[in-house]
C-alpha cells in the first residue's frame, strides 16, 4: 500500500516473498482484496495503512515495513487498540530509516543547505539578481560554519547522520538525548545533554535541529516557555516531527525574539493551512516534509535487509519498540 513505490520490472524481491500487486490509496479505499486476509508481509506507507487497517481483517499479519522513517501515525492507531489485536499480537513494525537507506544523509544535506542559505543570504541575492542590482552589502558579513555552534535534538539514526556531517565540516556540535548512555560513543558531538538539561543545551547553540520521533516523551516537549532559554540570535530548525511544539509556541518564541528565526520541514499540520501566519512570516522558512524522500530504490534496499534478519529469526536493526513508540 504505497502513494510512494511505483511498478517497475527493475524492482525486485527476494524469494520466497511474492508481490502480486502494489496499490495505490484510490485503489484500497475502493476495494480491499479479499487476499490481504492470508497475508503476512506488507510494505506500506504508514499513514495510509493506518487508514485501511481498520477496515480490513489481517490475522496473519506478522511484519509492517514502512516507507518511511516515522510510523508514529499507525503506531498511535495500533496503541489506541484500533487496529482489531491485542498487543501479544502486534507485528514486527520496520522503517526505511539510515541504517539500511540514505535518508538520513539526505536530512543531514537539507540541514546543512538550510544553513549555510542563512549564513550567506542566499535569498537577499536572488532577489537582488530579479532587480539586476549589485548589492554586497547584505551578503558580506556572515558566519562560517567552523564559528558555529549546532545542537541536534535526537541522537538516534538521522540524528547521528546529522551530527556527522555538521562534524566533519568542521562545527562545533552538541547532542541531546535521553542518557548519556555508552551507546552514543559512535556519535561524533562534542557534547551531550540529556533532556533534563535542555535550557543549557539551548543556552549553547547557534542552530537547533530537531531530529525526534513522536513519541509520548516528546509530543509537545518544547511548548510553553522553553524557547526563552536559547541563546541570542539562534536559529530552530525542524526535521522530525511537528508535534514537538504547536504553531502558537513557535510563533511566541519568534514574537519574544527568543529565536531569530524557524527552518520548518515538518509542521503540527500537515499540509500547512493557507491562512497559517507562518507562511508569511519574514523569519520563517518552509518546506513540505521533502527534506528526506522515500525513494523506491530506498524502500526497497530497506526492505530486503531488514528481511534478511527476519528470515534468520533476528531482530531486524529498525524494528520500533511498541512501547517506546520508535
Amino acid at each position: 500500500f504505497t502513494n510512494t513505490l511505483e511498478p517497475r520490472p527493475s524492482l525486485v524481491i527476494p524469494e520466497p516473498c511474492l508481490v502480486t500487486k502494489i496499490m495505490k490509496e484510490q485503489e484500497v479505499q475502493a476495494k480491499l482484496p479479499d487476499s490481504l486476509q492470508n497475508a503476512e508481509f506488507f510494505v506500506a506507507d504508514p499513514d495510509l495503512f493506518a487508514k485501511i487497517l481498520p477496515q480490513v481483517q489481517v490475522p496473519n499479519i506478522k511484519w509492517i515495513h514502512s516507507t518511511w522513517a516515522g510510523p508514529d501515525k499507525l503506531i498511535k492507531l495500533m496503541k489506541e487498540g484500533n487496529s482489531g489485536l491485542s498487543i501479544s499480537q502486534y507485528p514486527i513494525l520496520t522503517r526505511s530509516a539510515p541504517t539500511t537507506s540514505p535518508m538520513g544523509w539526505d536530512l543531514a544535506e537539507w540541514t546543512i543547505g538550510q544553513i549555510i542559505s542563512k549564513e550567506r543570504n542566499f535569498a537577499q541575492s536572488y532577489e537582488d539578481q530579479k532587480r539586476s542590482c549589485w548589492n554586497k552589502e547584505p551578503v558580506l558579513n556572515y558566519r562560517s560554519l567552523r564559528d558555529l555552534t549546532l545542537g541536534v535534538m535526537g541522537i538516534g539514526t538521522i540524528g547521528s547522520c546529522i551530527v556527522r556531517v555538521a562534524s566533519n565540516l568542521n562545527m562545533n556540535v552538541l547532542g541531546l538525548c535521553r542518557s548519556r548512555a555508552s551507546t552514543h560513543q559512535d556519535c561524533p558531538a562534542d557534547k551531550f545533554y540529556i533532556t533534563e538539561e535542555l535550557p543549557e543545551f539551548f543556552s549553547s547553540c547557534d542552530y537547533v535541529v530537531n531530529a525526534l520521533p513522536s513519541t509520548k516523551e516528546t509530543r509537545n516537549l518544547l511548548d510553553g516557555d522553553v524557547f526563552k532559554h536559547c541563546k541570542s540570535g539562534c536559529v530552530f530548525m525542524n526535521v522530525g516531527r511537528g508535534d514537538i511544539c504547536t504553531e502558537e509556541t513557535l510563533l511566541k518564541a519568534l514574537h519574544n525574539e527568543w529565536i531569530q528565526g524557524a527552518v520548518l520541514d515538518v509542521l503540527p499540520t500537515e499540509p500547512l493551512p493557507e491562512d497559517s501566519p507562518l507562511w508569511k512570516h519574514p523569519a520563517v522558512t518552509i518546506t513540505p516534509h521533502v527534506g528526506g524522500v522515500s525513494f523506491p530504490s530506498t524502500v526497497l534496499t530497506s526492505f530486503i535487509e531488514e528481511y534478511k534478519h527476519i528470515a534468520k529469526g533476528e531482530t531486524p536493526p529498525t524494528a520500533v519498540n511498541w512501547e517506546n513508540e520508535y
